[in-house]
């Protein structure tokens, strides 16, 4: 059943019924978010107890690793954003085979292309900030990987414009031979800039600048 703009999908999958199909395995795939896998969000979510028996259910929609008895999501192809990187690292897919036993039927297929490799960087002093990430980043191989570089912290010197990425973001990263740098879709370089603590009398206290840079 393929999904609808803002879970419109959901009430119709309340109702849905199956024809009666004695001997015949059923797999049930559905475009949606099921209500135990919707952890802590404030959005509707299939029942479970509201969908007809399957042997199967086959669940797309969400791009996370996945499974409650027969209900499964096995996440994307491959990861489309910097948190899915991060999060799941490569791509996967299941393999359900009925001639086998239950226990044995399901098969996870992992698609890992290239090996992730993550930095967390605390930065403080934006004018020594690029010597910092050039040396966290001389303490992993990183040739033929995907580099997931996360910067975060209150800068007390200097400003977010003072960090330079040009000595390892260029056509041929030294620290990563044969890597560019992804500039554009997936995992693109953001900065943001966060609203400044409120005093209990309602007067902004300075905090510095606020960064977080993912690239």
């Amino acid at each position: 059943y393929p999904g609808k703009t803002s879970g419109l999908e959901i009430n119709d999958l309340r109702r849905a019924e199956f024809n009666e199909s004695p001997g015949m395995f059923k797999i049930f795939m559905m475009h949606t978010m099921i209500d135990k896998a919707r952890g802590d969000l404030p959005v509707d979510a299939l029942e479970i107890s509201k969908i007809p028996f399957a042997d199967y259910y086959a669940l797309g929609h969400l791009h996370i690793d996945f499974q409650y008895e027969n209900f499964v999501y096995p996440g994307p192809i491959f990861p489309n954003n910097f948190k899915e990187l991060e999060d799941l690292e490569h791509g996967r897919f299941c393999i359900i085979d009925t001639e086998l036993d239950t226990k044995n039927q399901f098969r996870k297929i992992e698609l890992k292309m290239k090996e992730v490799v993550s930095f967390d960087i605390k930065i403080e002093n934006a004018l020594l900030a690029t010597e910092k990430i050039i040396s966290e980043l001389e303490k992993k191989d990183l040739d033929d990987k995907i580099v997931l570089l996360r910067l975060r912290g209150i800068l007390e010197t200097g400003k977010n414009s003072d960090i330079k990425f040009s000595p390892f973001l260029n056509k041929e990263l030294p620290l990563c031979p044969g890597c560019k740098p992804n500039k554009a879709n997936s995992i693109p370089r953001s900065t943001e800039v966060f609203p400044q603590p409120m005093s209990p009398d309602n007067k902004i206290e300075p905090s510095g600048n606020i960064i977080s840079w993912f690239l």
